[in-house]
């Protein structure tokens, strides 16, 4: 069990297939720390976290981004799908799908270069 990290996709992402889940993937890949990534239609990874505030007065959790150092290859799940990602300099380069029940629709492969 532990931590783990959610990713998420933006709507008609060209990395996933159409069937597969946008949202709610994890991954122990990262730092852990229980923070959400978006990854963009143009493959830039978004990390998505929450400012800590010492005001008792603040209700609404501020959020700030970063990505452009993250190089690293993430493996990730949600239910029957599984893949792997490389992600270079805050960019995914490759996205490959696992062992799980559901592929790419015969694909096998999809690569995005980074813009």
């Amino acid at each position: 069990m532990g931590l783990f990290d959610e990713l998420a996709f933006e709507e008609d992402n060209p990395l996933l297939p159409n069937d597969w889940p946008l949202e709610g993937w994890q991954t122990k890949d990262l730092d852990c720390g229980m923070d959400r990534y978006v990854i963009l239609k143009n493959g830039r990874v978004i990390r998505k976290a929450r400012k800590i505030e010492r005001s008792k007065s603040a209700s609404k959790p501020h959020t700030f981004y970063f990505s452009d150092r993250l190089t690293e290859t993430v493996n990730a799940y949600h239910d029957n799908y599984e893949f792997s990602m490389r992600i270079v300099d805050g960019f995914v380069m490759d996205l490959v799908p696992g062992n799980a029940k559901k592929k790419f629709r015969g694909c096998g492969y999809l690569q995005l270069a980074a813009v």
